[in-house]
């Protein structure tokens, strides 16, 4: 099979994988991405004798990572024609977008996966988790709040509206995505292809909250809520509360530090924990070079890595930090103080588990200062990130 960036003129076979797989044709989301969203040149097809058989698409984007703004790959619909599954294609092809994300300069991947255990033989590990809510909405009345006045938001170019509460609302938190212009206006032009709605909360004037929510029969979904404050949070969930004789139920995902089940009746049957978007290292090397690491963190530790997709990654890595600053060398080393696969470094570098809880759970092995060490490079981070494509 031979991997490659498609041309245009495999747009329709991309398009029918997509219906095939995912929306279908005429969905209000399949529309605004073909017409809107979709670049062939971040399409990474397979083909088999010359007709496409399995892609998928390079999203590039920039998370806030370790203190760093870093470029990612984010990976969106792997899909492969029925005719070419079973056979090993998907793997195949996650491997040449390792490749494809390399070239281009993306320190890792991020991807959503549908079944975790797919990616995680490749790779990718679990980074992010949300608290998930379904309440009855009649219970909100114990975390709600009026106050501010609330504007409904019906123009994609109004975007600023909503960034300045988002920099504030991820602010302390880790792994989220910076968004530009660009992103702002896709987010809301496909929220609002799928007759979703957008209300901006306003204090004196000044943006403090925000909600896009769908209405559905019984249940009213949020795709995304930020606010700047606690203040704003009780009075978005009034805002939520108001909807109690057009639904039932409530629907929406928060990040790990939210505190918002503690004051709710019954929490034990409306709260879970999902797990939301994995993450992938694509060059070992380039990415313990170019995050910071803590104030105070030095010393030196040999890495050795085991990446069965990326061969770039295999093998012994020396890491010596000083200055908030690593440097990375090949070692020539036998004997490493760190043994790990390339997912549990990507689940210590995204700051979703300590090396002690990797250790325990046999994923890590390490010697004492080996592990000592890696608890000062790379403390546990609340890590949140809210996109889908």
């Amino acid at each position: 099979m031979e991997f490659r960036l498609i041309n245009a003129a495999d747009t329709e076979e991309v398009k029918w994988l997509w219906s095939y797989c995912f929306e279908q044709e005429g969905h209000p989301f399949f529309n605004w991405f073909f017409s809107e969203y979709y670049r062939p040149e971040n399409v990474l097809g397979g083909y088999d004798q010359g007709r496409l058989a399995t892609c998928i698409h390079i999203i590039p984007y920039e998370i806030f990572l370790r203190e760093k703004p870093l470029p990612v790959a984010f990976l969106v619909g792997l899909a492969t024609v029925p005719g070419s599954r079973g056979g090993g294609a998907a793997g195949k092809l996650l491997q040449a977008a390792l490749s494809e994300a390399r070239g281009r300069g993306q320190y890792a991947s991020i991807l959503i996966p549908r079944r975790n255990g797919f990616y995680r033989p490749f790779g990718w590990e679990l980074c992010y988790h949300h608290y998930r809510y379904n309440i009855a909405a009649t219970d909100l009345v114990h975390v709600a709040k009026r106050h501010g006045v609330f504007r409904r938001l019906d123009m994609v170019d109004e975007w600023s509206a909503l960034a300045s509460v988002y920099e504030a609302f991820v602010a302390g938190r880790h792994g989220y995505a910076l968004r530009r212009a660009a992103n702002w206006r896709s987010l809301l032009a496909a929220h609002l292809a799928e007759k979703g709605f957008i209300y901006v909360l306003e204090d004196e004037g000044r943006p403090k909250g925000y909600i896009l929510y769908h209405r559905g029969e019984n249940i009213l979904t949020v795709t995304e809520m930020a606010y700047a404050d606690g203040r704003a949070q009780q009075a978005l969930f009034y805002f939520l509360y108001q909807h109690r004789y057009q639904t039932e139920r409530i629907e929406w995902n928060a990040p790990l530090d939210d505190g918002i089940h503690f004051a709710l009746p019954n929490p034990k049957k409306e709260v879970w924990l999902h797990p939301f978007m994995a993450g992938r290292i694509v060059d070992v090397a380039a990415l313990l070079t170019a995050v910071s690491y803590p104030p105070g963190a030095a010393g030196r530790t040999v890495l050795c890595i085991e990446d069965g997709l990326a061969d770039w990654n295999n093998g012994y890595f020396t890491l010596e930090v000083a200055a908030g600053q690593g440097q990375v060398t090949r070692a020539a080393e036998v004997k490493a103080d760190v043994y790990c696969s390339v997912g549990a470094l990507a689940q210590l570098v995204f700051g979703r588990l300590s090396a002690r809880e990797l250790a325990a759970a046999g994923r890590l092995t390490a010697s004492s200062q080996g592990l000592a060490l890696l608890d000062q490079f790379f403390p546990p981070r609340v890590n949140y990130i809210n996109e889908y494509f």
